[in-house]
């Protein structure tokens, strides 16, 4: 058995999708998204990828839970992400989003309303 192919942590579920890269959906909860969630999200996700660099589609719709300041600050610093792109469709998370996505300097990463533009703009990132 190769392990798990869907991992729950208190605010995600991340599995490997069949185009090759990582789903991370946030779920609806009352669970704080601080440094340990978000530590737990990575772990995950080291699992689900057995370690190698991967791609990640963020899918937030389907809640409201945002990070921490200190979670943010940890997730922007995870080395093995080679791209990552944010599905959002909350004015909400989309202002959130982009102060996130300012301190990321070292991958691609891009906000998305839609899943099939998100999934087209993954697959093209080498």
């Amino acid at each position: 058995m190769d392990g798990p192919t869907v991992i729950r942590t208190g605010v995600a579920e991340l599995r490997m999708d069949s185009l090759g890269f990582l789903r991370l959906t946030l779920v609806d909860t009352d669970v704080p998204f601080d440094i340990h969630e978000a530590k737990k999200q990575f772990e995950a996700a080291f699992q689900l990828t057995k370690g190698k660099p991967y791609k990640v589609l963020v899918d937030t719709r389907q809640t409201f839970v945002t990070p921490t300041k200190e979670a943010e600050q940890y997730i922007s610093k995870v080395q093995l992400r080679q791209a990552e792109a944010l599905i959002i469709d909350s004015l909400h998370y989309r202002i959130l989003a982009k102060f996130y996505v300012r301190q990321i300097k070292h991958i691609p990463i891009k906000i998305f309303k839609t899943e099939a533009e998100a999934v087209a703009w993954l697959l093209r990132i080498p």
